[in-house]
């Protein structure tokens, strides 16, 4: 579980450590690469003060990643349905199915075989 909560997530581009500690864990490979560490906060107050805008920054980048995340995924599914809406011409022949015992067929041909 550390190595994915260490790891940046592709939609918010960020950590899920980050994002519910305001801060990155320290791994003990951090320690071997000699990664420096973070100042020491000055007081309690500073801290929050610093953890308080690190997150309201964080929440507001993750906001928009994922709106952008969603538009592309949305993007993605509409180009996958384009070729099955597409075979239907206009005063084509479907079979809605609004409540499955009560199908009712429009027009005179039935695109859907329910022979299964």
């Amino acid at each position: 579980m550390a190595a994915y909560r260490a790891s940046r997530q592709e939609a918010t581009k960020f950590t899920p450590n980050y994002l519910v500690l305001g801060r990155e864990v320290r791994a003990p490979l951090d320690l071997v690469y000699d990664v420096p560490e973070t100042l020491a906060p000055v007081s309690y107050t500073s801290y929050a003060d610093d953890i308080g805008d690190r997150m309201r920054q964080a929440y507001a980048l993750v906001r928009d990643h994922l709106k952008f995340a969603a538009e592309r995924t949305k993007r993605t599914y509409d180009l996958s349905c384009a070729p099955v809406i597409t075979k239907w011409a206009i005063g084509s022949t479907i079979l809605t199915c609004e409540s499955w015992p009560f199908a009712r067929i429009i027009g005179d041909v039935n695109f859907l075989d329910l022979s299964w």
